[in-house]
């Protein structure tokens, strides 16, 4: 690890069987879109109930959530024509350090010389040169609201051992292997969960037969155990009582489990652009009954997509394209139209929200964090599909100032 450095073939039909739905998108233009839809089996213990944002029934029933698989599992990286991979998984003021002031300069010695002394000999004395100023430190740069924020990324160490060495019975441990070169937060995520490698199968699909195959269900399988760890680390460890974020190893957010507004209730606000391939998954049908924390915890999944997809993207086919980017620009979007509809329309949740010092930090965390990887992947063209205009929108001054005046005091 390193610090920061800076098919064609498709199925027209859904097809069901052992608990997955897998679903085909119309093509657009010369890109094939495929957005598989996989509905995930209760997974025993460690599956996600009803998300915290449901209301008592918490613990009810187990949640049903949709996953990215792929219909076309690649063979290596000379398919023809390339396709673009959506990942929809469903699961449940500024801070300006002003310039220090310059030191004054020292003043220059006195240009007056001494009186001549009885011997005649000595020339007077010649004034001294001034000394230079002290030069003024070097301005510190304005950062923006959130902060600073860096972590180790990966250095992008071969893969070409792992994958000579590649079988369909040890794709476990080679799950574990790459995630440790290229993206070390997504290992961590996966062992951290309880009955990891029966939880992993269901993600990766059983046992996939190529290493490519295993590489295309990276993603998702991180996004999906994060939230199962999550759940873990939260909800069960706390009885119902904290809501878990887990960003990094070393990094695991708790906050006080609130009640808040169904977060369909920011539809509206989706207009022209925005109401993007999101909309009918997270905010429509029972998905759209979950509250903010959801938000967030969605939010903080497609941080750690676009991770392992920086992390993987040389691995990437020529010409294919998935949606991380989009993924993650899209739940920051919805987390600032779910404040501003929180402070103009439910003032109590509002202030409920704002009363949490717990929440203000995930929410300033999540957000550094994921500019963070926003910035360090921006010129990749293979992780995202079409973010341009939800990105626009949540870059508008007036959303950053949403969550500005949320998060400081």
């Amino acid at each position: 690890m390193s610090n920061h450095q800076g098919r064609s073939t498709r199925q027209d039909a859904s097809r069901e069987g052992d608990g997955v739905a897998l679903a085909a998108l119309p093509t657009a233009g010369s890109i094939a879109l495929i957005a598989p839809l996989a509905l995930a089996l209760a997974l025993g213990s460690t599956a996600l109930a009803a998300p915290a944002g449901s209301g008592p029934s918490v613990a009810a029933e187990p949640v049903h959530r949709a996953a990215p698989v792929r219909l076309d599992a690649p063979a290596g990286h000379d398919q023809d024509p390339p396709a673009a991979i959506i990942h929809l998984p469903l699961a449940m003021a500024e801070i300006r350090l002003g310039q220090m002031p310059l030191p004054q300069p020292a003043r220059p010695a006195s240009a007056t010389p001494p009186e001549p002394t009885q011997a005649p000999t000595e020339p007077p004395a010649t004034p001294t040169e001034a000394p230079s100023p002290t030069p003024p430190p070097s301005p510190t740069p304005d950062l923006p609201w959130w902060g600073a924020y860096d972590e180790p990324v990966t250095d992008f160490a071969s893969l070409d051992a792992l994958r000579a060495a590649y079988r369909p019975a040890t794709w476990y441990p080679t799950l574990l292997d790459l995630l440790a070169l290229r993206y070390a937060n997504g290992r961590h995520v996966v062992v951290s969960l309880k009955d990891s490698q029966q939880n992993a199968a269901t993600w990766v699909g059983g046992n996939p037969a190529s290493f490519d195959d295993l590489l295309g269900r990276v993603g998702v399988t991180v996004h999906e155990m994060d939230h199962q760890l999550g759940w873990q680390e939260g909800i069960q460890a706390t009885s119902l009582q904290s809501y878990a974020y887990v960003l990094r190893e070393d990094l695991t957010l708790l906050v006080p489990r609130v009640d808040t507004f169904p977060r369909a209730e920011i539809v509206p606000y989706l207009v022209g652009p925005l109401n993007n391939m999101y909309k009918p998954i997270y905010l429509e049908g029972q998905s759209g009954q979950q509250g903010f924390l959801t938000v967030l915890d969605e939010f903080n999944a497609y941080t750690h997509s676009l991770f392992v997809g920086y992390g993987l993207h040389d691995q990437t086919p020529p010409g294919r394209r998935q949606s991380d980017r989009d993924g993650l620009v899209t739940f920051m979007m919805y987390t600032e139209f779910y404040l501003r509809h929180a402070r103009t329309t439910h003032p109590s949740d509002y202030a409920l929200l704002r009363s949490k010092p717990e929440i203000r930090q995930a929410v300033k965390t999540l957000w550094a964090r994921a500019n963070f990887i926003l910035d360090l992947s921006e010129d990749i063209p293979s992780l995202s599909l079409d973010p341009a205009a939800v990105e626009a929108e949540m870059r508008k001054p007036d959303m950053q100032a949403e969550l500005r005046d949320f998060v400081l005091p």
